[in-house]
């Protein structure tokens, strides 16, 4: 597929059409992202101008609350019941490497420190394309994709890796993703880093992971167990 990556989160707020409760929501929820990805530069705001000239401005509200984390390249913006992110990423690198492995560890990383253990891979129209904005919620969405002629597939990397150029063709148009293999993953990767406390398993590449030591973020060598 030709575009961007769509990665839809789930979340618990739903009123986002309550500007003053949306607003203190993604401040509060950007607050708890500095802290567990000790990232300073993480920004919460409201975007009143995303829209301009859009057909459906009149079916949502005139502002769009986001969040952005510099670290990991990531717009997140919230929905009715749903974060949906997106980093500049092609959809196909999700299931065709080089570089597979550290996309999902940088996705990981995010859903883990918003609190949530799966997410939803689309194309980033997936959504729109989908179901209208007048309609934008989490449920009503994944109601619409699983009686899709693709329906939702369980992300499995392991399978997907083996079938190698043949997902150009065969590449599903909607994923769930449980993290199953990647949250033991960190917990393992944890104790492998104490007393030093390790962030997320990605920094932008396989090589190197963030931690803190002292009070301090760094990067060291990723020790990822040997497969």
């Amino acid at each position: 597929m030709g575009s961007d990556i769509g990665i839809i989160i789930p979340c618990e707020f739903r009123e986002v059409r309550n500007k003053r409760k949306a607003e203190a929501y993604i401040h509060q929820i950007a607050d708890n992202l500095r802290k567990t990805l000790r990232i300073e530069g993480v920004m919460s705001y409201m975007n009143d101008d995303y829209c301009d000239g859009c057909p459906l401005k009149e079916e949502w509200p005139e502002y769009l609350p986001e969040i952005w984390v510099p670290e990991y390249d990531a717009n997140i913006e919230l929905g009715q019941g749903f974060w949906y992110m997106f980093n500049g990423f092609r959809y196909h690198q999700l299931v065709y490497p080089p570089g597979t492995q550290w996309l999902r560890y940088d996705i990981f990383d995010i859903v883990r420190a918003l609190g949530q253990k799966e997410a939803w891979y689309c194309s980033e129209y997936g959504m729109e394309d989908s179901i209208g904005f007048e309609n934008y919620t989490l449920k009503l969405w994944l109601e619409k994709v699983r009686n899709s002629e693709d329906g939702v597939t369980e992300y499995d990397l392991e399978s997907l890796l083996k079938e190698g150029e043949a997902l150009w063709d065969t590449q599903k148009s909607y994923y769930h993703d449980s993290f199953s293999d990647v949250f033991p993953l960190f917990e393992e990767m944890r104790e492998r880093y104490a007393p030093q406390h390790l962030l997320g398993l990605s920094s932008g590449t396989d090589k190197h992971v963030r931690v803190e030591e002292n009070g301090k973020v760094i990067r060291v060598p990723a020790l990822f167990p040997v497969k």
